[in-house]
C-alpha cells in the first residue's frame, strides 16, 4: 500500500474534478429534464450569441458595396442557409419561452416554498407548474420550427 498524505488524496481529486469541470454542468448525473432544459437553454444562448455576431459581420458587408452584399446575399440563399434560419427561429422560441420560465422560477412564481430537505430528498423544483412550463418551452420551439419551416422552404 502507498501512503498518500491527506494533502495529496485532496489535491488529486481537485484535479480530476478540475478536469470534468469544464463541461460538468452538462454531463453530470442524473440527467432529467430539467437538466436537459437548462443545458439546451445554454446551448441556444451560446448559438444565439454566434449567430448575432454572424449577423452582425454580413449586414456590415453593406458597407462594401450593392455588388459585394448582393454576392453574400447570394452565398447564403442555399439549403444550407435556409436550414440553418430555420434552426435559429427554433432557438429563439425556446430560448425565450424557457427564460421566461427560468425568471418565474427565480422570482418563486411557480416554484413555490422552498421545503426542508429530509430524507429521502425530492427535489421541490420538478412541481407540475415547472414540467408544464418546460414543456411549453420545448412545444413552442418545436412548432416555431415548424412554422419557419413552412415559410422559408415552401412558402418563401
Amino acid at each position: 500500500m502507498s501512503a498518500q498524505s491527506p494533502a495529496s488524496a485532496s489535491t488529486s481529486g481537485m484535479e480530476s474534478r478540475k478536469k470534468t469541470r469544464f463541461l460538468g454542468w452538462a454531463f453530470d448525473k442524473p440527467l432529467h429534464l430539467e437538466r436537459f432544459g437548462m443545458m439546451l437553454h445554454r446551448a441556444t444562448g451560446l448559438g444565439l450569441l454566434l449567430y448575432l455576431v454572424f449577423h452582425l459581420v454580413v449586414t456590415n458587408a453593406i458597407l462594401g458595396g450593392r455588388v459585394f452584399f448582393a454576392d453574400i446575399m447570394g452565398m447564403l440563399s442555399n439549403p444550407a442557409g435556409h436550414i440553418g434560419e430555420i434552426v435559429v427561429v427554433g432557438a429563439v422560441g425556446f430560448h425565450g419561452i424557457n427564460g421566461i420560465r427560468l425568471v418565474l422560477i427565480g422570482l418563486g412564481v411557480i416554484s413555490g416554498r422552498p421545503h426542508r430537505p429530509d430524507f429521502p430528498y425530492k427535489a421541490p423544483s420538478l412541481n407540475n407548474a415547472e414540467k408544464g412550463a418546460l414543456w411549453t418551452a420545448f412545444g413552442i420551439g418545436v412548432v416555431s420550427v415548424l412554422v419557419a419551416s413552412f415559410f422559408i422552404l415552401i412558402g418563401g
